[in-house]
């Protein structure tokens, strides 16, 4: 008697390349996700790096220790205009000092972590050093220490 010649695969062979396939696409959507996430931090640090020297830049350059030219500007939290102000001329003569160099129009929004599902910014300003400081924090919050 003859055998019938079966050039497929048989069901356990496949489930077998299933159940490879799965984990592969497990393990690769788990990285996917973690490289996005840590993408999303280090826009979140250079927002930080440059909101910090736009303030330190304008300090000097005004010296308004208590930034209070950028408070009046816009509406908000005490963050949101000092980050508005920061993209626009201040009394007349200081900034831009957040520009946008050729992309989109950018805004305060573009430069909160809120916008990405996260916390605000804690802006410390030393009054007496003129060091600052911005940093992540459970909401905005601008302080100032002597």
């Amino acid at each position: 008697m003859k055998r019938a010649n079966n050039n497929g695969f048989t069901l356990v062979e496949l489930v077998i390349v299933i159940a490879i396939l799965g984990v592969l696409a497990a393990i690769t959507i788990s990285a996917y996700i973690s490289f996005v996430e840590k993408a999303r931090l280090r826009v979140d640090e250079t927002n930080a790096l440059n909101i910090k020297n736009a303030i330190s830049i304008y300090i000097y350059e005004s010296d308004d220790r208590n930034v209070s030219e950028l408070l009046a500007v816009g509406t908000g939290s005490n963050v949101d205009r000092i980050i508005t102000a920061l993209q626009g001329v201040i009394g007349g003569k200081y900034g831009p000092y957040l520009e946008d160099i050729g992309g989109p129009p950018v805004s305060a929004e573009d430069y909160n972590p809120r916008a990405r599902g996260r916390n605000g910014w804690k802006i410390t300003i030393n009054s007496s050093t003129l060091y600052v400081s911005v940093v992540p924090s459970e909401e905005d919050d601008l302080d100032f220490v002597n």
